[in-house]
């Protein structure tokens, strides 16, 4: 049998592309490494943006609807910004994938896990699939493996810069703890160089982390110490932090498709380089696939460039401007936390980013204009 798709990882863009091209009638076949549901080390943040893209049918799996976000530098100077309405979902990244992943089995799509894939072969009239267990044939794959995955080599995506490190806890509280942090997130500024810390409550549990997205960082020696600082987190048995790799966007962006494979998600490097968020972009990427190949199909020979425009117009221009703010912030934390103490706007710019009510380049539009108003007042 040769499938029309067939799709390596389903993690949310591999899940997301599976859904979509399965419920528009087409073949398709997903094959994951693991067993869902399986743990995946991820903070579980999801910007309420998300809303504009995906059926609200995932609302059941959230575990804190978050109204604000409670922001410190070095662990002081509290600046507590709320929102009228949320700005981020937190779920526990197993349930949120298997989720997606039941909903493609229900769209028809043939789900293979625990197989991983050892080779691809791209011939004229098909893309052959060798994993552990067996060999398959598809008119077009998609690569949503991951950061490290087989399939974006296979394309010859070139790597540019290097993927954030990060570690991450997660540990039981009580509901006294729970109550005491309420509906908002913590972000430390400074904490760590180049950098940021965070303290996310779920259900009965916190995830606490942190990320160098500049420079070489001691994480593990950043975070003993803010362990036994910090007044949410001290005296609470932190199990030790795992660490992964949060694979973030760098321009200028790289291909993301060649002949009869297309890649998306994490294996695209489509992470927000501001806070690290992914799975709204995997996501949206893996929507974007969907609707590309299907496209492509109609044709004698599938023509996957209609997926690099669309990334490379819609996706990349965001990611641009959020790196943009990322270098900036993590290089001046100071002064972006006195402005932001000095300017709460400049917050509620990104809290509608987070909403969806506007993009980065309205804010980066915004900014500016609160930036002129500043020099004006002291010139």
């Amino acid at each position: 049998m040769i499938y029309d798709v067939i799709v390596a990882g389903l993690g949310p863009a591999g899940a997301t592309a599976a859904y979509e091209a399965g419920r528009r009638g087409l073949a398709v076949l997903g094959i994951d490494k693991s067993l869902h549901p399986r743990y995946k080390t991820c903070a579980g943040g999801l910007s309420t943006r998300i809303d504009k893209i995906l059926s609200n049918d995932f609302h059941g799996l959230i575990e804190k609807k978050v109204m604000g976000i409670h922001f410190t530098y070095q662990g002081k100077e509290d600046l507590v910004v709320f929102s009228p309405s949320p700005i981020a979902y937190l779920v526990t990244r197993s349930r949120f994938d298997l989720h997606l992943v039941d909903k493609a089995r229900k769209a028809g799509v043939e789900v293979r896990e625990e197989e991983k894939i050892v080779a691809v072969r791209e011939t004229d009239d098909h893309v052959e699939v060798e994993t552990t267990s067996a060999r398959y044939r598809g008119r077009v794959l998609v690569g949503a493996d991951g950061a490290n995955g087989m399939v974006s080599k296979q394309i010859g995506r070139r790597r540019v810069g290097k993927a954030v490190p990060a570690i991450e806890s997660n540990v039981e509280v009580d509901q006294k703890t729970l109550d005491g942090i309420g509906d908002k997130v913590l972000i430390d500024f400074g904490g760590i160089p180049g950098g940021y810390i965070w303290i996310f409550p779920k259900r009965d549990t916190l995830s606490v982390g942190m990320a160098g997205f500049k420079g070489k960082v001691d994480l593990p020696g950043h975070f003993n110490k803010f362990q036994k600082e910090n007044d949410i987190v001290k005296g609470l048995d932190l199990p030790k932090p795992k660490g992964y790799p949060i694979p973030v966007f760098h321009p200028p962006g790289s291909r993301v498709s060649k002949g009869r494979i297309l890649i998306a998600g994490d294996a695209a490097n489509l992470v927000d380089p501001f806070f690290g968020e992914g799975i709204y972009y995997a996501v949206w990427s893996g929507q974007l696939a969907s609707s590309s190949i299907v496209e492509a199909l109609g044709k004698n020979r599938p023509d996957l460039s209609l997926y690099d425009e669309r990334v490379r117009s819609e996706i990349y221009p965001e990611l641009a401007i959020a790196a943009r703010l990322s270098y900036f912030i993590y290089s001046f934390p100071k002064l972006w936390f006195k402005a932001t103490q000095e300017y709460d706007e400049i917050i509620e710019l990104y809290y509608q980013v987070l909403r969806g009510d506007i993009n980065y380049q309205d804010l980066m539009k915004g900014v500016k204009r609160l930036t002129d108003q500043f020099l004006d007042m002291v010139i």
